[in-house]
């Protein structure tokens, strides 16, 4: 990877990074949500994996007997987050989704407008030509991870409450296991843009996968993934400590093996290997695929 596109300023985003990654991390040094314990969210985001396919309804989030957040879910999917001390954070995020980025005073006109006229922001701003419906996308999934992790900070219960509504677009809906990623590449947001275009440059389109960052003594974290739509949080979660116990098994063992493979209980093929502190996981329906990331793996 070239190391200027490594080192590159990790709290804007600009147009060809945008679409060269779907790794959503802007401005992460002022996030509120940049403290917060990662498993925390994971609490909240199991229970949207717990719930049925096509639950809709809110998670709300409690401490003690006052309401701390709420995660809006539309078939299974979540499609938004609230918590305290978020009105502002999603004006930062749209800023920076192109480079420069966007003036504050731009933006509160636009929203003015809005308002008015009853138009949702995201959709003003693409009609104005400032951002594009994928830094829409991106701006969104950011800020409604960040959300989640206030949640689980601030809350010490929480409830799911159904309701019959419909109404968002599949497009800016979220699976548990990439709002997860984004939470993981908050906390390291040039390593996680490293090891996310890593990721899409190995993996052929039928493959999917992960990349955690694995310092020792600390669980893997996950910072990208391909094929989101695979994936939930306990799929995530299991995936990093089978690979990460086979590679330690293998090490113990004296094996200086770069790369590993085996199979799942649904007969697709698992490859597995590290790259510095990066572990990168990829799960192919069939060995030609998985041969295809071998020769990714090792093309560096």
């Amino acid at each position: 990877m070239n190391a200027a596109l490594a080192n590159e300023e990790d709290s804007r985003c600009s147009e060809t990074r945008i679409r060269k990654l779907s790794l959503p991390c802007c401005a992460p040094e002022s996030s509120p949500a940049l403290q917060t314990p990662l498993q925390r969210a994971i609490n909240l985001l199991e229970e949207v994996d717990e719930l049925s396919r096509d639950a809709t309804g809110a998670i709300v989030a409690q401490s003690g007997t006052k309401d701390s957040g709420a995660i809006l879910v539309e078939n299974g999917r979540i499609c938004w987050a609230m918590a305290p001390g978020m009105k502002q954070r999603l004006t930062e995020v749209l800023q920076h989704q192109v480079s420069p980025p966007i003036p504050k005073a731009r933006i509160e006109e636009l929203y003015r407008v809005c308002v008015k006229k009853g138009r949702p922001l995201g959709e003003t701003l693409i009609s104005a030509g400032l951002i594009s419906p994928n830094d829409l996308r991106r701006a969104l999934r950011q800020h409604t991870a960040e959300a989640i992790a206030i949640m689980g900070e601030n809350s010490t219960s929480s409830r799911f409450l159904p309701h019959n509504g419909r109404g968002y677009e599949a497009a800016f809906t979220f699976s548990t296991g990439a709002l997860l990623c984004s939470l993981g590449a908050l906390k390291n947001s040039i390593l996680a843009t490293k090891a996310n275009q890593r990721l899409h440059m190995t993996l052929p389109e039928t493959c999917t996968g992960v990349v955690y960052l694995r310092d020792q003594g600390a669980s893997p974290t996950p910072l990208a993934m391909a094929g989101e739509h695979e994936f939930q949080v306990g799929e995530i979660q299991q995936l990093a400590a089978w690979s990460s116990s086979m590679l330690d098994i293998s090490g113990a063992l004296g094996d200086s093996t770069q790369f590993m493979a085996a199979s799942d209980s649904k007969g697709q093929a698992i490859g597995f290997w590290q790259e510095d502190r990066l572990l990168f996981t990829a799960r192919c329906p069939d060995k030609s695929a998985l041969a295809r990331v071998f020769m990714g793996a090792n093309s560096r």
